[in-house]
């Protein structure tokens, strides 16, 4: 078999906006353990892979795949087995951010990799395996005849359209103009980040 990378190609968001994009799973680790005084200050740990003053990324890594695919830690348990060749911590600092305008930030990022056992077992046929096939995902009370009610849809709702992708071998030197060998098994990603902008890929 070849890898492949589950995206969310489009999305469909609580107001009705469509979006079309590919995202990986990924969402912002949680601030824990700081008072008002710390983060005012540029702690060097706030850049530490293991950082003090957020869940754990491991953690936050199980939590998205529960909270944007809705896979239980039982199911995960079952299914996935994470890939410590395909995990790495990057720090990206100097950039704008996307929910600040004018704020300057750090990101500190964790690419988390997941593989599925067996691609071919029934339990992850809710996933689109072992075919491949497109499946959606509701994030919160997701309903568009909700948009006209007075409560109006929950805040953070949204539907996720997700697909397989053929993993792009990256070529080396030593590879140049050569055919990368197909692996065995699908590849299922999701990842973390942390403080300066805790985030989740």
């Amino acid at each position: 078999g070849v890898d492949h990378t589950l995206f969310s190609r489009m999305q469909f968001m609580h107001d009705g906006q469509t979006v079309e994009r590919k995202q990986v799973p990924l969402r912002k680790l949680m601030w824990t353990g700081m008072d008002e005084a710390q983060a005012e200050n540029d702690d060097p740990a706030y850049y530490l892979e293991d950082c003090p003053y957020t869940e754990p990324w491991k953690f936050g890594s199980k939590s998205i795949l529960e909270e944007r695919l809705g896979l239980s830690t039982a199911w995960q348990t079952q299914h996935l087995v994470q890939d410590m060749d395909g995990c790495r911590f990057t720090i990206e600092d100097n950039c704008k951010s996307d929910g600040f305008p004018g704020l300057i930030t750090a990101y500190c990022i964790h690419e988390v990799t997941y593989r599925v056992r067996d691609p071919a077992h029934a339990g992850v046929s809710l996933i689109g395996l072992p075919d491949g096939q497109e499946f959606a995902t509701a994030e919160g009370d997701f309903n568009f005849n909700r948009q006209q009610d007075d409560n109006g849809c929950a805040i953070g709702t949204q539907l996720n359209i997700w697909t397989w992708m053929r993993v792009q071998p990256k070529k080396t030197d030593a590879a140049a103009g050569a055919k990368a060998k197909p692996k065995a098994s699908a590849v299922l990603p999701p990842g973390a980040a942390k403080p300066a902008t805790p985030e989740v890929r």
